[in-house]
């Protein structure tokens, strides 16, 4: 069984996600010197419209296969269906993203290993057709005979690809409520308000540190004992930063004991490593208004940081499944 580095008997609140970023935002501005309260979330209902069964996705698509070759097609509207289809994209994306960095929160088990792999090629089938009906569509485009064949050919192909986002959309669903309901909001803070790419960027850093070790486990356990000395310089170097800015408020808000209250880390608990985040998160952002050299200079640190971070959380994430 895996080990708990946090021991915390504060009560869990269950938040609604339609309210997770609002309550985000609140929790952000009352940590300053306050213990922070653990409050849960419920990943499954990012997805928020209610999406179809995938044997009702099946049907929808042998219906679009048996479609009579003599309709009528718009093919301005099935541009526009194209256009729908593409918007989709970036919310699948962006959950994508998340479920593959808190995918080791799972446990070991052979049928959520089937579900990811499924949907790493569902996810891989989708961005290729997308960029093989554009150059479909662009090279009708410069057809000067216009045949309805051809046009009832790549309507029914963008319809399949809405139906696959669909399918998509509810393979989020079954492995959100299987193996990542209630992750707590400190835990998947961290990656919310990231963009794509980053999300990306940040799931191959963890990826990578991780894979240094045998398992989450091993690598949360070296993290909590080994990265006191890393955060003690981190903090310095930010604070420093600030001293070059010239800027007396912040100078004189972001000394070295606003974010720790001492030069020796050996551990931080819970309590502590989310009140640090927080104010570091901050301070970063504080810094890329006023000093972007610095900002720009401390951005491999400051991922390391938050991937450090996360890495503890999704341990706590684990240990606290282990013995329920």
């Amino acid at each position: 069984m895996a080990f708990n580095f946090f021991k915390s008997k504060r009560k869990k609140e269950v938040i609604d996600m339609n309210q997770m970023i609002e309550t985000k935002k609140l929790v952000d501005e009352k940590k300053k010197a306050e213990k922070i309260e653990e409050i849960s979330v419920d990943l499954s209902s990012l997805n928020k419209e209610e999406a179809p069964t995938i044997d009702d996705i099946k049907e929808e698509k042998k219906e679009i296969e048996i479609k009579e070759e003599n309709i009528e097609i718009n093919f301005l509207d099935v541009i526009k269906k194209l256009s729908d289809a593409k918007s989709q994209i970036s919310p699948i994306m962006h959950e994508y993203y998340i479920s593959k960095i808190f995918s080791r929160v799972a446990l070991e088990e052979k049928e959520f290993k089937m579900q990811v792999a499924e949907l790493d090629k569902q996810i891989e089938k989708i961005t290729s057709d997308i960029k093989d009906i554009e150059r479909s569509i662009e090279f009708y485009k410069k057809v000067n005979n216009k045949i309805q064949e051809e046009e009832i050919r790549i309507n029914n192909r963008v319809d399949k690809l809405l139906l696959n986002e669909k399918m998509i959309k509810q393979r989020f669903l079954d492995i959100n409520n299987l193996y990542y309901t209630h992750l707590k909001i400190t835990t998947v803070s961290v990656c919310i308000n990231k963009s794509n790419d980053k999300l990306e960027e940040f799931f191959k850093l963890i990826d990578e540190i991780i894979s240094k070790y045998k398992n989450l486990s091993d690598a949360a356990y070296d993290l909590y004992y080994s990265s006191g000395d890393f955060i003690v310089a981190f903090v310095k170097e930010m604070v420093e930063d600030f001293k070059y800015t010239n800027n007396i408020d912040y100078i004189n808000k972001y000394t070295y004991s606003f974010f720790l209250s001492t030069d020796a880390v050996i551990t931080l608990d819970l309590n502590e490593w989310i009140d640090l985040y927080n104010k570091v998160k901050f301070a970063y952002k504080s810094l890329a208004n006023i000093e972007v050299d610095a900002y720009l200079r401390l951005k491999t640190k400051y991922n390391y940081f938050e991937a450090i971070y996360t890495i503890l959380m999704m341990q706590s994430e684990m240990a606290n499944k282990e013995r329920k």
